[in-house]
């Protein structure tokens, strides 16, 4: 079976197939509802690039149809409901070159109500389908904040399964498949999966090292923060928390206070500052802003601290209780530019170097870590839900393989036994039944030698 695994953010959308794919999509989104003579403008004429390229970013026209008569209960006005098929969307750098105010997610909001984001999860399936990564039938994993996937873990799959039909316009061509189901998790807890497991589901040193322990995952998001727990290699149920908390809200202080102090700098020199350190000062020089930077930063670290005190006294631990703090997503990335020796330069350290400065001075031997694949912490959750996708799969396989063994020692025809004296007792051996896939937080050593498809060479 194949799958799409999905993480949206704030300003782009992560995913990974199971052909081994791993692609970064734009997730602003402009879509079209005027009409000329009645039909939809604008209508591009198709291009000539490579589907695989870099171009295909700059091209993504889209009609999505979709026949599902199912409609959500929590959002009955939504865009994606049946009447309003079919949607014409342009995405990326096409959505900007309309010169309209494009729509692009709300992260204080839920993910699953946002027509932007359904856009974005139909759209990845769409583009691993015309590249050839996975095939027609497919299961989408989807990454949310934890109270959501509590509330929506019933409805999503209605919401967002059954058949679809994409036309990329600029490409002039279609492509047809069918989501047979659809699995969210929570965020932080993708972000362990992928801390304590290696790619091809065997636990990794992380798992030797920590899987008796208590573990709390703290994924650093945009606009918010997932908080939960894992004892014992499991994570306990009822403990994922999001706050208001991410990387733009030091970025919104930074933004405030290089314009107090730089009034002719624009709100987008601003904002570039808090991501890279530095002010533009014209004539290619520049300014490093790193005490700016690392004070709203520290700023955020703080609030932080005093959401996970409240967080932990709520699940009744302290700090104390606690053996590792894990640290991931995009909020913990440091503030860097290129210069022109196309080398990276760090001018702030991120917020997860302040949350842990913090921390020590509160709790001896608390050792943080950061969930750290490919040195890029945003993708944390991205390959936790590779690594579940791909358990499943194997599971499935196995259970499959068990039930035909069953089934074939059903229908082979038994000896007929020589007559027996009713005085002995004679017994027929009955087939063992599928045995029940281990939970997740058990040592996984189901993977080696199942023959699982080659994992991505990351």
């Amino acid at each position: 079976m194949s799958f799409v695994c999905v993480d949206i953010g704030a300003s782009s959308t992560r995913y990974i197939n199971s052909g081994g794919s791993v692609g970064v999509l734009p997730n602003n989104i402009e879509i079209i509802e005027k009409t000329v003579n009645g039909e939809r403008v604008p209508n591009m004429d198709p291009v000539m690039c490579q589907i695989d390229s870099l171009e295909l970013q700059d091209n993504l026209e889209i009609i999505i149809e979709h026949p599902n008569e199912y409609v959500d209960p929590d959002f009955p006005d939504a865009l994606y409901h049946t009447a309003n098929f079919p949607i014409h969307a342009m995405v990326g750098s096409m959505a900007k070159n309309l010169g309209y105010s494009n729509v692009t997610p709300v992260m204080a909001k839920n993910k699953t109500g946002q027509i932007v984001n359904f856009i974005s999860w139909v759209l990845t399936v769409a583009v691993s389908r015309l590249q050839g990564k996975v095939d027609e039938h497919v299961d989408l994993h989807i990454a949310l904040p934890p109270k959501e996937v509590t509330a929506r873990r019933t409805d999503v799959p209605k919401l967002y399964g059954g058949e679809y039909t994409v036309h990329f316009v600029r490409y002039n061509q279609t492509v047809k498949f069918y989501i047979d189901s659809v699995e969210c998790f929570p965020e932080s807890s993708a972000a362990l999966t992928s801390f304590m497991l290696k790619l091809d589901g065997t636990p990794s040193d992380n798992y030797k090292a920590y899987g008796n322990k208590c573990i709390m995952s703290v994924d650093i998001g945009a606009s918010t923060s997932d908080f939960i727990l894992m004892e014992k290699g499991s994570i306990v149920e009822k403990t994922g928390r999001t706050f208001s908390t991410g990387g733009i809200t030091a970025m919104e202080k930074i933004t405030t206070r290089i314009q107090q102090m730089y009034s002719d700098i624009d709100e987008d020199d601003a904002l570039n500052a808090a991501i890279e350190g530095r002010i533009n000062t014209g004539g290619g020089k520049y300014i490093v802003v790193s005490d700016i930077v690392n004070d709203a930063k520290r700023q955020v670290a703080s609030t932080l601290v005093h959401q996970m005190d409240s967080y932990l006294r709520n699940n009744g631990k302290s700090l104390r209780n606690i053996d590792l703090i894990v640290v991931s997503g995009g909020g913990s990335l440091p503030s860097s530019y290129v210069n022109e020796n196309n080398e990276t330069v760090i001018t702030s350290k991120p917020v997860s170097e302040f949350f842990v400065e913090l921390l020590s001075k509160q709790s001896d031997g608390v050792d943080v870590k950061v969930v750290n694949h490919s040195d890029n912490p945003r993708m944390a959750n991205l390959f936790g839900l590779y690594i579940r996708a791909r358990l499943k799969e194997v599971r499935n396989l196995q259970l499959k393989r068990e039930q035909s063994q069953v089934q074939q020692a059903q229908v082979q025809p038994q000896p007929v036994a020589p007559p027996v004296s009713s005085a002995v007792q004679t017994s027929v051996a009955t087939p063992s039944m599928p045995t029940t896939p281990p939970e997740f937080g058990a040592p996984i050593d189901v993977v080696a030698n199942s023959g699982v498809p080659q994992m991505p060479n990351i």
